[in-house]
């Protein structure tokens, strides 16, 4: 979760994509989801990668004090408005983007709830999710 949380996608995609890795687990303490903790800490990119996965999320499961994953981006997105108002400059930027992350992720999952078949297909392609087999076919093609 460690990855989710500095927002590195690269090393993220390694973990999530490894199959055994069950990725609605929870945490011990806090009981988040991977995905919970993307939306609760605005990783956008993050987000895309794993509704764009073949991977089944669970996008309803709450942390303990009952919070889901949508609910955690709305109220993250407005924590983020209330603090800009107190911020200096230079943490201005970094709070606006988290800010606008969370209202991305939160409109995200909402379209996902109603369409999730139309919003994956959207994302694997636009993350290039299924050149990976168009990539092996042209390789054994080759040699």
């Amino acid at each position: 979760m460690k990855y989710i949380r500095i927002g590195d996608i690269k090393r993220f995609r390694q973990y999530f994509e490894n199959s055994k890795i069950d990725v609605n687990r929870k945490s011990t303490y806090f009981q988040e989801t991977v995905l919970f903790v993307a939306c609760q800490n605005g990783r956008f990119d993050i987000v895309e990668h794993m509704l764009g996965s073949k991977r089944e999320l669970n996008l309803t499961g709450e942390n303990y004090q009952g919070i889901s994953p949508l609910q955690i981006a709305k109220i993250n997105s407005e924590l983020h408005e209330k603090k800009l108002s107190h911020t200096k400059e230079l943490k201005r930027r970094n709070i606006s983007t988290t800010r606008n992350n969370c209202l991305l992720i939160y409109n995200l999952l909402q379209e996902y709830q109603s369409d999730s078949k139309g919003v994956k297909k959207r994302l694997r392609k636009k993350l290039n999710l299924e050149g990976k087999k168009k990539n092996l076919f042209l390789s054994s093609f080759f040699f």
